[in-house]
């Protein structure tokens, strides 16, 4: 098994609160979510070493690059933070960094003169141009255009195969969908971390509705999944923490046979507002 990035171990934000065990794993995004005050920046300074926890330890294999608050020095470009953030002189990265930031063309203008969009983007350049390591990026994401964050989030991606790691903090819920495993803070308390599935798996079921000839025989194939079954002539109705998978399973093999499914799947919306 591979040596993780970082591991928390029993990471407490507060006293008595709920903690933390996590391994970060190369090529992986972690993103953070919660309420507003609720702990995800305290999280990402603890991670970065601008704070202690309450209890538990953080140990880190890697350099870990935090994006936080836009402050630059009084003369600071964007080429002159790529310059810095530069661990060799590796102009390719730069021009990459630079262009997914949309900040080409104003590369050597002040970053006191330029846009409040282009200032959020030139705080993700010291976290961007490493090609190793952990970025911590607390909030930053949710503020870029979306021309930009796209294009953001394919360097990320592509970082991926390096074996570098992102933690993020967000409030949009299509975002913290990119990510491999979701960490949920409350008061600063911890209430989840795994995977999107593994969260929606603990809110409300799916709901299946089959139009089918022969209910039975698909009742007989779900009843091991099913939460409640409701059969009525030619039509049936479950639900199911199994959701697509066992829709996919129906489909492809045809019970019944199976005219239409409908499923009502929860989203992570849905699972934010119930455990959050």
């Amino acid at each position: 098994m591979a040596t993780p990035l970082a591991v928390l171990d029993r990471i407490q934000l507060r006293t008595k609160a709920k903690s933390l065990s996590i391994e970060i794993q190369a090529g992986e995004i972690i993103a953070i979510m919660g309420p507003a005050g609720g702990g995800k920046s305290h999280l990402l300074e603890v991670i970065a070493g601008a704070a202690k926890p309450a209890d538990g330890k953080f140990t880190s294999e890697v350099p870990i690059h935090f994006c936080g608050d836009p402050i630059f020095p009084r003369r600071a470009t964007p080429m002159s933070l790529a310059r810095s953030a530069q661990s060799s002189k590796d102009n390719q990265r730069t021009i990459i960094v630079l262009n997914a930031l949309g900040l080409t063309d104003v590369r050597e203008q002040p970053v006191a003169r330029l846009s409040q969009s282009q200032m959020i983007a030139c705080t993700l350049i010291e976290g961007l141009i490493p090609e190793s390591g952990i970025t911590l990026i607390d909030g930053l994401l949710d503020l870029l255009d979306p021309w930009i964050l796209d294009r953001t989030l394919r360097v990320m991606l592509d970082d991926l195969e390096l074996g570098k790691s992102y933690l993020f903090t967000t409030h949009q819920p299509p975002l913290a969908e990119r990510a491999d495993q979701l960490i949920l803070v409350k008061e600063q308390s911890m209430v989840f971390a795994g995977s999107i599935p593994e969260l929606i798996a603990r809110t409300k079921p799916a709901e299946f509705i089959i139009e089918c000839d022969d209910n039975s025989t698909v009742a007989a194939l779900v009843e091991p999944f099913a939460i409640s079954i409701k059969k009525s002539p030619g039509r049936i109705v479950f639900t199911t923490h199994r959701g697509q998978s066992l829709a996919a399973k129906l489909l492809t093999y045809g019970y019944g046979p199976i005219r239409t499914i409908t499923v009502n799947q929860p989203t992570l919306s849905d699972a934010l507002k119930t455990l959050v």
